[in-house]
């Protein structure tokens, strides 16, 4: 950042918390009230900080978008014995209104297709364009990054296909049109197991358990929920009640299967070809501090 503090630049930073093994360091272990979970998160919130903190040292805070988002929900079991993780060391779903005001939990996690999975949180800072303290709750995907940036800086991609739309609009104002009429969620193949249209989330795949999208166990007839009325995706719509929902998306996933190929592939099908993952200094793949960063002026809960 300091290095690119006069010119514009792109920071991608990837925070390894909070994801299982939960861990944080000396300075911040054993001082939040959520055991290694909370000290976690209250580390990833100084690193955060600390980034903003030096944007605004160099005088460049207001003119620069932050984008913060959370890529996954919590993992409900842990990954190698399978056994159940409590919520002190994963944290929560999250919670979410209904059409009556009631707050429902969101059901599923990580490696799932329900809401519990997939809906995750963002926050945008950008001064001079983003009024503060505005809310949305359009469902936007990461995906509109890039045509959103590419947007910001008046380049036009002629040369590829973008299935991502640009959120400049909604930025500027949070009660624009949301940028998609639908999404699908893709898990571990080119099967698509669920998608979002408008208000109503369609499952095309017999999920086992609350956690597995990896199923390839297509339902003869789509689980249909209103998102709005039930988040908690605990009452699927009768056949009477979906029915003009079921054509609709019938026609949206046939016309979206004939515009993807049939060999797409995942991160699951690069696991064993380490070549292929950002690295600065592969096969190693991690690197020194230029300078030790002092935690001598936290205020720590």
């Amino acid at each position: 950042i300091r290095s690119h503090s006069t010119t514009p630049f792109f920071l991608y930073m990837s925070h390894i918390k909070v994801h299982t093994p939960i861990f944080s360091s000396a300075h911040f272990r054993d001082k939040s009230k959520m055991g290694a979970f909370g000290d976690a998160i209250l580390e990833l919130d100084w690193s955060v900080g600390a980034v903003m903190a030096l944007l605004k040292q160099l005088g460049i805070e207001k003119i620069h978008w932050l984008y913060w988002h959370r890529t996954m929900e919590p993992i409900p079991f842990d990954p190698f014995s399978r056994n159940p993780n409590s919520k002190d060391t994963v944290g929560s779903s999250g919670y979410v209104k209904n059409t009556k005001s009631e707050m429902v939990q969101l059901r599923g996690g990580k490696h799932s297709m329900y809401e519990g999975g997939i809906r995750v949180p963002a926050i945008v800072r950008w001064p001079e364009t983003v009024t503060p303290g505005r809310e949305t709750d359009a469902i936007v995907s990461l995906m509109d990054i890039f045509p959103t940036v590419t947007d910001i800086l008046n380049h036009t991609v002629s040369n590829h296909v973008i299935d991502g739309q640009s959120l400049l609009p909604l930025l500027r104002d949070p009660r624009s049109a949301p940028p998609h009429e639908y999404l699908f969620h893709y898990c571990a193949s080119a099967l698509i197991p669920a998608m979002t249209y408008g208000k109503y989330k369609i499952h095309f795949v017999d999920q086992y358990t609350d956690n597995e999208c990896y199923s390839t166990v297509v339902m003869p007839t789509p689980l249909i929920y209103n998102l709005d009325d039930d988040p908690g995706e605990q009452h699927p719509l009768s056949t009477s009640e979906s029915a003009d929902i079921q054509l609709l998306v019938k026609d949206i996933l046939s016309e979206h299967e004939s515009t993807t190929p049939n060999d797409l592939f995942t991160q699951l099908d690069t696991l064993m070809l380490p070549w292929l993952f950002p690295c600065s200094n592969f096969p190693f793949c991690h690197q020194e501090l230029e300078e030790k960063e002092d935690f001598s002026d936290l205020n720590l809960i």
